[in-house]
């Protein structure tokens, strides 16, 4: 083997060795806000709305923050800040690269393809965005993933409370697609009617990590007495 041989063959060992090193992800992360946080809604002029039947986008997010995380991304802290785009146009569905982004030695981040509102959902008070679309990440393979986004209203100071999750499909399929539906619908928030009540004013239900599984299971959840 000659001089040239030896080093094409030592290249290419270190390409394959780089390349063993790298992994597709696994898992999900969630999003919500922070304290005083939420998002605002704009309609279709680019005007902020308090009527989620009329958004078609997001005018900003107010303290976007990591609330929940697994399998790849149990690296980033609870709380860690979260960089989103502004404005997010979600209908018509606008392409986004990348959607989200969580900087740190990973350098995670979400690059939406497309997203579809739900309307049966949005038609009783439920704004749920479904997207699909690719994770990134440094030593990780390109994977796809969906995205959900869920928030209701009423608006507390113009502002809606909401939550989001990122699921990792590496081997996309019907069975995974669905279960991550069920993920996104045991995260939503859900204001309480009553909540304008002065002993209510900052009442708000939330599905806990723990009872996720429950809820993939079919259990119902009701508000805490």
């Amino acid at each position: 083997m000659n001089q040239t041989s030896i080093v094409a063959t030592a290249l290419a060992a270190i390409a394959l060795g780089s390349g063993a090193q790298a992994a597709s992800f696994v898992g999900a992360i969630n999003f919500s806000s922070g304290a005083g946080g939420g998002v605002v809604l704009r309609d279709v002029s680019g005007m902020v709305t308090t009527n989620i039947l009329e958004a078609t986008g997001i005018q900003s997010w107010l303290l976007p923050q990591v609330d929940v995380r697994s399998g790849s991304f149990i690296s980033v802290p609870e709380g860690e800040l979260v960089s989103m785009p502004v404005p997010w146009i979600f209908n018509p569905s606008t392409p986004l690269s990348p959607l989200w982004s969580v900087t740190g030695p990973d350098n995670f981040a979400f690059h939406l393809d497309s997203a579809t509102v739900d309307v049966e959902l949005l038609q009783i008070g439920f704004l749920v965005i479904k997207g699909t679309g690719t994770l990134t990440g440094t030593d990780f393979d390109n994977t796809p993933a969906s995205w959900f986004f869920s928030t209701q209203g009423p608006a507390t100071e113009g502002k809606f409370s909401w939550s989001s999750s990122t699921a990792a499909i590496p081997e996309f399929g019907t069975s995974a697609l669905f279960s991550a539906t069920l993920l996104g619908a045991c995260l939503l928030r859900r204001r309480n009617p009553s909540h304008l009540s002065p002993k209510n004013n900052d009442y708000e239900t939330y599905i806990s990590p723990r009872d996720v599984p429950d809820c993939l299971n079919g259990s119902d959840f009701g508000d805490p007495s």
